[in-house]
């Protein structure tokens, strides 16, 4: 007999019948016979278990099932269902585990600021989460840099978002993910393993441009490689990032029971036709080949549909994918320095889902303080009339009268205008010294 058919045997036929009969009704006739087996297995076992997910309490705790309602609209009502263990061998995007997991979760800071990651009404949540992670890979090790260390250097800056590197997500909030999602930055993606000769990633004509502009730098410059100093966006720039939306769907395929899994994924399956569903490995690598803009509507409707009925906001995800030391660190200030080699090929392969090119070239180190890329770009800041480059956040600037008549507008965007393209410059000492004085003041 099949492990299928001494599995039914061990239930009872007639319940063992009914059960699986019921299960693949709630995930669809299309779902594989390997997956309505294990949903099988997960409800026999809820159904009698008593056990919970380590250093819970005994009894299953209330989860939240959705069904649909008369008009079509998702109604959610209480059940019951035991917590589901995290797998003991994961697949990942990135590589294997070196070390192992923290004895215990950190606690996300409790100051984060409402305009960084989302509404009023999500802070409590977000400031309330734990999150456990593990490394992935080995970094290489961080070098503090002083802005002296750079004097004389070209160099361009891009937006980068504040998500975490080299890390693998393991549990949120005390839920155990059965695919925990791995974390590639971000800032730190130059230090990070899975990088693998690429300082940088982007889409193929953005890293073309960004490896144009860094040639024409080289070759004005000392001979130096130019470098690469990207900063900081706001907490909703991660929204393209494909871990977003897969922290989204591991957490709900943790929470949800299958019947309710089964029709979230009946719902994805109208972005992605041949989803394998939220409990599969493969269902990570399915969502992050999407397009940004179709992630980050599938991201949405997870927010609204589920934010508040088991899942997470779109605030909550932001920020417990962000680098702990990010979490309230100033807008379009600097970070890590790394080198471009505009002379070697872009590597087609950057090993990060969310960008299908990588730029070759290696980390320098980390700035000892904060400086606002605004400070290192006289030209562009008196053209966008930044008073305080030291502290320039974006903020829109007025017109004249005459310059909305010739524009038809009635402002300009400098934060927008600041995102939308590579900017460059060079460390002099006169500009380093300016930065460094606003320090001292």
């Amino acid at each position: 007999m099949s492990a299928r058919g001494d599995f039914l045997k061990g239930l009872g036929e007639n319940y063992g019948a009914k059960l699986v009969e019921t299960v693949r009704a709630a995930l669809g006739r299309d779902a594989s016979n390997e997956v309505v087996e294990a949903a099988v297995k997960r409800e026999a076992k809820a159904a009698g278990a008593t056990a919970n997910v380590k250093g819970k309490s005994k009894d299953p705790p209330k989860k939240l099932a959705v069904k649909d309602s008369a008009a079509g609209s998702l109604e959610v009502k209480p059940t019951e269902r035991a917590d589901v263990a995290a797998a003991p061998t994961p697949t990942s995007l990135a590589v294997t585990p070196q070390q192992k997991v923290p004895a215990t979760p950190r606690s996300l800071a409790v100051d984060i600021h409402k305009s960084l990651y989302g509404a009023d009404k999500n802070l409590p949540p977000v400031q309330e989460m734990t999150v456990l992670t593990e490394d992935i890979g080995k970094s290489v090790p961080e070098v503090s840099l002083d802005l002296q260390d750079l004097v004389g250097r070209q160099f361009l800056s891009v937006m980068a978002d504040r998500t975490d590197a080299g890390k693998r997500l393991l549990q949120l909030q005390g839920v155990n993910f059965n695919n925990p999602v791995d974390l590639l930055g971000g800032q730190n993606f130059m230090y990070k393993p899975t990088a693998d000769g690429a300082v940088w990633a982007n889409a193929r004509n953005n890293a073309v441009a960004i490896r144009n502009v860094a040639a024409e730098l080289q070759a004005k410059g000392d001979g130096r490689p130019p470098l690469i100093l990207p900063f900081r966006m706001g907490g909703t720039g991660s929204d393209f990032a494909h871990m977003t939306g897969q922290l989204q769907m591991a957490y709900l395929d943790a929470t949800l029971g299958n019947t309710e899994r089964g029709l979230l994924n009946n719902t994805l399956r109208d972005s992605i036709p041949d989803f394998k569903g939220v409990e599969s490995p493969e269902s990570l690598a399915q969502f992050a080949a999407l397009k940004g803009d179709q992630r980050k509507a599938i991201q949405n409707m997870l927010s609204e549909r589920y934010g508040d009925n088991g899942g997470l906001t779109l605030a909550q995800a932001r920020a417990a994918i962000a680098q702990p030391s990010q979490l309230n660190a100033p807008i379009y200030n600097l970070q890590n320095v790394g080198e471009l080699y505009p002379d070697q090929d872009l590597i087609s392969a950057s090993l990060h889902p969310s960008y299908d090119t990588g730029l070759s070239g290696g980390v320098l180190g980390t700035l000892k303080e904060n400086f606002n890329v605004a400070e290192f770009i006289p030209k562009w800041t008196k053209k966008f009339r930044v008073t305080d480059p030291a502290n320039f956040i974006g903020s829109p600037v007025a017109y004249t009268e005459a310059e909305k008549i010739a524009t038809g507008l009635s402002r300009m965007d400098p934060g927008k205008a600041m995102r939308s393209g590579v900017r460059q410059g060079e460390f002099t000492q006169e500009l380093i010294d300016r930065a460094l004085e606003r320090r001292r003041k």
